[in-house]
């Protein structure tokens, strides 16, 4: 992103969260440009106006670009943290009906919850592993068709449409 583009974007966040505080546009275009520079302003407005239909009550941080733009380009994989909650959720709560099929495949390839409840010494780094072992995989594959499947073990995972979620 150029300055000009930067400019437009911070405009664009004022406007859609209005009234978030006052601040020096050009000093704080020019950090947000220096730190968003290898974005294109297509996927950051993008990125925006999904945290902005989420509901976020408060204007985006770089960070929250940043992360908004890689779950775009990651076709919609959840990342390591939410697989993690989702994974330790599951012991009590289950799954919930529009979980992203990554977060199964990683819980059946680590064995489930009740088996890293049962090896908590090394459950963070089995899920953690799992994770972006199938994650690297989904992109690759992902990339080539709608549908991958995934085998993880004994049993095979579709994936479905890409970016569903």
């Amino acid at each position: 992103m150029n300055n000009s583009e930067t400019i437009g974007l911070l405009a664009y966040i004022e406007q859609a969260w209005p009234g978030r505080g006052k601040y020096d546009l050009d000093a704080r275009a020019s950090v947000w440009q220096d730190l968003l520079c290898d974005i294109d302003v297509a996927e950051a407005l993008a990125a925006t106006k999904r945290l902005a239909r989420e509901g976020h009550a408060f204007p985006p941080a770089i960070a929250d670009i940043l992360g908004a733009v890689t779950y775009n380009r990651d076709g919609g994989l959840p990342s390591w943290p939410e697989v993690k909650a989702l994974i330790e959720g599951s012991r009590t709560f289950g799954f919930p009906d529009n979980v992203h099929p990554i977060v199964r495949a990683v819980s059946q390839q680590v064995g489930g919850p009740t088996s890293l409840a049962a090896d908590s010494w090394n459950a963070d780094s089995r899920v953690k592993a799992a994770y972006f072992g199938l994650a690297e995989r989904y992109k690759r594959e992902g990339a080539l068709s709608s549908s991958t499947a995934l085998t993880t073990g004994d049993s095979n995972i579709q994936f479905g449409q890409i970016g569903q979620r």
